[in-house]
């Protein structure tokens, strides 16, 4: 009998201990939290603007010229012998295309060239360079 009142009381025991809600630190873990996170910094984005520059490029292989248009002019290169068997290959093309944009990009004089000029040239090249007519230059 003793050994039913002791499982008894051991029973009611552990039943009222797993009802019992356990002691809360969440307040305490809350206030932490919030107390780092007024605290925290960001670090400032800076957002640049986006850059951008296109070219579009084509031999005319009567003239052999190949001109370059972005959005504001159009540049034209004459092409050399060598140049002009290089053009038919992925890589002469871009070879000549890289010296094109060094030319562009450099403090070498290009001279301005006429639509009419262009057009005596290359009829192909003059409708190629289409709206930008107004401003030719002659590379080389």
């Amino acid at each position: 009998m003793f050994c039913l009142i002791l499982a008894v009381g051991l029973i009611s025991s552990v039943s009222a201990a797993s009802t019992r809600p356990p002691h809360s630190t969440h307040h305490h873990a809350t206030h932490v939290t919030h107390h780092h996170a007024t605290h925290v910094t960001h670090p400032h984005v800076t957002h640049e603007a986006v850059e951008t520059e296109y070219f579009s490029f084509y031999y005319d292989p009567t003239s052999h010229y190949i001109a370059a248009k972005s959005r504001h002019a159009c540049y034209l290169y004459q092409t050399n012998a060598q140049e002009q068997i290089d053009v038919h290959t992925s890589h002469g093309l871009h070879t000549i295309e890289t010296t094109m944009l060094n030319l562009i990009n450099s403090a070498s004089a290009k001279v301005t060239m006429s639509s009419s000029d262009l057009h005596t040239a290359s009829t192909r090249l003059s409708h190629f360079c289409g709206s930008t007519s107004s401003h030719i230059y002659k590379l080389n």
